[in-house]
């Protein structure tokens, strides 16, 4: 399958896949997909709260603090946010999916990955 091309059981699944409300700090409301992340489902409804980044978890430019709901987390740059963040909400956008509608705000960059100064040649 190229690019692009999407098969009738994805489309079904895609339908089947439970859709959350989620709400970041001065920005409306959302849908979002169970199977879809938070990043994707923003700027699927035209919003721009957050930054966007690598989109792979490991600039933490679409850094969030979740302040309700439950949500899955795929793989993240732990010098972002490191684990004892995690548990108290920190995350990136760019890698949680809803399992409930969510509450959340833009969390600052203060731990997340820095560009490392060049050597002069």
């Amino acid at each position: 399958m190229t690019t692009g091309e999407f098969r009738d059981e994805d489309l079904k699944s895609r339908a089947r896949a439970p859709s959350w409300r989620v709400e970041i700090a001065g920005s409306p409301a959302f849908p979002c997909r169970e199977d879809q992340n938070v990043l994707e489902a923003m700027r699927h409804a035209g919003l721009n709260p957050l930054a966007i980044g690598c989109r792979g978890g490991g600039c933490g430019v679409c850094r969030v603090r979740v302040s309700d709901g439950e949500y899955f987390a795929r793989p993240m740059s732990t010098a972002c946010v490191p684990p004892e963040e995690a548990i108290e909400g920190l995350a990136l956008a760019c890698r949680i999916m809803p399992r409930t509608d969510l509450k959340m705000s833009a969390a600052p960059m203060d731990r997340c990955c820095k560009p490392k100064a060049r050597k002069a040649a």
